[in-house]
């Protein structure tokens, strides 16, 4: 490409070199001054035009050059600079818990928070649209809407917790099997995008299946 241009450069200013030569070629050599600030005359005025033009197509395509690699090395950091949202859990056997991390190096924006039961296809926006289904008396923590929140790198954010390892709750309270029940059929749905970027869309997914392992539902 490079080879090409030079030889395309080096044809359009030697042609009027050449059409004055083959327009001439009779003619003896000249020892007047006239005739050769004529001839000076008639290259400057063909030439500089031509070097004037070849100057802007060459000062445009540096500036495209340049512009690509700003693009470039604006996309390389928002690259280094994206989130990464991850779903992880702890079940035991009187303790549950769900939530969700950014381990990227970026700030993430959630645009949608979905918890979908893929067994009935219902879809909340919450986990505790969820758990009000369930008849029993309290639950320790949970997480309401979650869209639009921002998260910072490394940031941790609880969506559920259930507790009952102390010793004075009452036995009704210490079956969570209820909740393992309902939870085991759902997944966890997430749309992010970080801020530094425009147009980049994440979605991650987790299935909570892990939790019906010993209720044959796995």
């Amino acid at each position: 490409m490079k080879n090409r241009n030079i030889l395309i450069g080096f044809i359009i200013l030697t042609t009027p070199y050449i059409i004055y030569i083959c327009h001439f070629y009779e003619s003896d050599l000249s020892y007047k001054t006239s005739d050769w600030g004529n001839f000076g005359s008639y290259i400057n005025g063909i030439i500089a035009p031509i070097i004037a033009f070849l100057g802007i197509i060459i000062t445009y395509t540096l500036s495209q050059n340049n512009k690509k690699t700003n693009l470039t090395l604006l996309k390389r950091k928002e690259m280094e600079q994206r989130p990464l949202l991850y779903v992880s859990y702890d079940d035991y056997e009187n303790y549950i818990e769900i939530k969700i991390s950014n381990k990227g190096i970026g700030p993430a924006v959630i645009q949608e928070y979905i918890v979908k039961n893929t067994r009935t296809g219902v879809k909340y926006d919450s986990f505790y649209n969820i758990l009000k289904e369930i008849n029993l008396q309290s639950f320790t923590y949970y997480t309401g809407d979650m869209s639009k929140l921002i998260m910072s790198p490394n940031e941790e954010k609880y969506l559920f917790i259930q507790d009952r390892r102390k010793e004075n709750e009452s036995e009704e309270d210490l079956d969570i099997e209820l909740i393992r029940n309902k939870i085991c059929d759902l997944k966890i749905i997430i749309k992010y995008q970080g801020i530094y970027e425009k147009g980049e869309n994440y979605t991650f997914e987790r299935s909570l299946k892990w939790f019906g392992r010993n209720l044959g539902k796995e």
